[in-house]
Parts: C-alpha cells; structure tokens; sequence
C-alpha cells in the first residue's frame, strides 16, 4: 500500500480491499470507525494526505 500511496485516494472499496489483502467489507467496517464517516469520506481524505519525506521509497 505504501508503494501506491499516491492513489489510494482514487481505488474503490474493492480495489483497495485486494491491494490490502483484505475483504471488502473489511475495508468499509474501517472506513466508518471513527474517524470517517464512510468509505467517500476516507477517500477524500486520502487525496489530501502527502507521503512524508519520511515514507521508505519516496524521494
């Protein structure tokens, strides 16, 4: 998941289920713990977060 940060942001429950190796419904029991309201309101947040200089991989 590090690897494809960038675009998390943009994959559907589904595709991020599978890149996690997880289930799908465990990918939206995440979503609404609480701190997002739903997967849409993960997904935004996600393309407003910046990989840190800190981030293995990242230049």
């Amino acid at each position: 998941m590090i690897e494809n940060s960038a675009q998390l942001g943009f994959l559907s429950s589904m595709e991020l289920a599978e890149l996690a190796n997880v289930s799908q419904p465990s990918v939206t029991r995440f979503a609404v713990a609480p701190v997002f309201g739903g997967y849409l309101e993960m997904r935004k947040f996600l393309r407003t977060v910046q990989p840190g200089p800190d981030v293995p991989g990242e230049s």
